[in-house]
């Protein structure tokens, strides 16, 4: 069993992460989708990882529907 010191510095560790992720969210926000030339729309999280899906799925189809459906499978654990 954890000592109470130890989760005391998690609940510490993790606090600190939202604070911060909170404080990124508010200084730099979402980025709009009118603007997707600005870098800051190209570099946003989102933004490249639903570009990477739609590739993947695009590459990822398969006539065969088992061979699909694991294809899914390995798009949803990545």
């Amino acid at each position: 069993m954890e000592s109470l010191q130890t989760l005391m510095l998690n609940l510490l560790v993790a606090l600190s992460i939202l604070i911060l992720a909170l404080i990124v969210d508010r200084t730099f926000g979402d980025p709009s989708p009118n603007e997707p030339w600005k870098l800051r729309y190209k570099l946003h999280p989102t933004v490249w990882m639903g570009k990477l899906t739609g590739v993947l799925k695009k590459r990822l189809k398969h006539p065969n529907p088992r061979i699909e459906k694991l294809n899914g499978v390995i798009l949803a654990l990545t």
